[in-house]
């Protein structure tokens, strides 16, 4: 399920957990940063969940190089990051190049720079800066910035490996047939990181496949091997996807009243597991979701199991699952919970037999 956020004044998405940086920053970079901030007479600030800037608008001291507006598409911008290293918390051993460069309202001009670390790039890594092209003073800044601190430099799985998990993934998790995907060129390592979600940064590998449904995208976690995140590449893969009761299996029931064993979901005897899920109501919330999904294909095949309004349900586990909630409101919907392991001991046989219902194990 897809992040949702609303740009609405005084509304925003409720959060399930507290945010907290994924990124170990010491408190001499937070003080450098604060105080480069109040050196600014800025009007607004944001931070981003892993800690530099994510937006931030006002009068802020800083004056772009005399020959910025020469600066062409692929040309380093590495003499800028210093400018902006306090409040993005950079480490100094990350780079920027020239994306784009254009003319704004009136003497507006903006610069559009991308993010890479020790020649690795950033996937959507980005600094933009809005400045007057008189006195090359910057006035906005927006980013999605990765500090390389406590990163990881190489990865354990070759590229030829990371290409093979994306075909077995899809043959388990939509029973494609592993030998009609294909694999195109140019696979590579990049850095990942949901601007949505305290998830720590990832090594990954960036592997393109295509086959029927044409051009899809796949970042697999350089260490681990579980697909991180894909995309489409095209819009013709519009339903092609499996129904998403195939990939865990699991099914919930959610009421407002306790749990009735007398009505069991299971119908596999002696397999699975029958879990009762609580969680406190929270005010602003009007709105629960959940998925569950297999430890070892990851979020990006998971199944959405609970879609509604009672902080209570019931759920037949027939294999070992993580499961996460999120909270929305009439802003959208806030990041998805950390992961909990939902254990099974007796995991039930493929395909489940559901034609006669039976007593679950517990």
């Amino acid at each position: 399920m897809a992040h949702a956020s609303v740009a609405v004044s005084d509304c925003t998405p409720t959060r399930l957990d507290p945010p907290e940086s994924t990124i170990a920053i010491d408190a001499e970079a937070r003080q450098r940063q604060s105080d480069a901030l109040r050196a600014m007479s800025v009007e607004s600030v944001e931070y981003s969940l892993r800690g530099p800037i994510k937006q931030l608008r006002g009068n802020t001291g800083i004056v772009l190089p005399a020959d910025i507006v020469k600066r062409e598409e692929g040309k380093s911008a590495d003499d800028i990051l210093p400018l902006f290293a306090d409040i993005l918390l950079a480490s100094g051993t990350e780079s920027l190049t020239v994306r784009e460069h254009r003319d704004q309202v009136g003497s507006e001009r903006a610069l559009m720079l991308t993010q890479s670390i020790r020649g690795i790039p950033v996937i959507h890594g980005v600094l933009a800066v809005g400045y007057d092209s008189a006195t090359r003073r910057v006035t906005t800044v927006t980013a999605n910035f990765i500090p390389d601190r406590d990163l990881q430099r190489a990865p354990r799985l070759s590229a030829n490996q990371a290409e093979q998990v994306v075909p077995k993934a899809l043959a388990i998790a939509e029973k494609i047939d592993a030998s009609q995907v294909v694999v195109m060129d140019g696979t590579h390592l990049g850095y990942y990181a949901d601007s949505y979600s305290p998830e720590p940064v990832q090594l990954v590998w960036v592997v393109q496949v295509h086959g029927g449904w044409e051009h899809e995208e796949f970042y697999v976690d350089a260490m681990t091997g579980i697909v991180a995140y894909r995309r489409p590449l095209s819009s013709s893969i519009v339903g092609r996807h499996r129904p998403a009761i195939e990939v865990t299996g699991a099914r919930c029931e959610c009421t407002g009243n306790s749990f009735s064993p007398s009505k069991p979901m299971r119908r596999l005897p002696g397999c699975g597991r029958l879990v009762s899920m609580n969680w406190s109501q929270m005010p602003d919330v009007d709105r629960y979701l959940g998925q569950m999904a297999l430890p070892e294909l990851g979020w990006v095949f998971a199944d959405l199991v609970i879609d509604g309004y009672n902080p209570q349900c019931v759920c037949e586990v027939p294999k070992t699952v993580l499961v996460r909630m999120q909270g929305c409101n009439s802003c959208g919907c806030g990041p998805w919970s950390k992961g909990q392991l939902i254990e099974v001991r007796t995991p039930c046989p493929e395909p489940a037999d559901l034609s006669t219902p039976q007593e679950p194990a517990n």
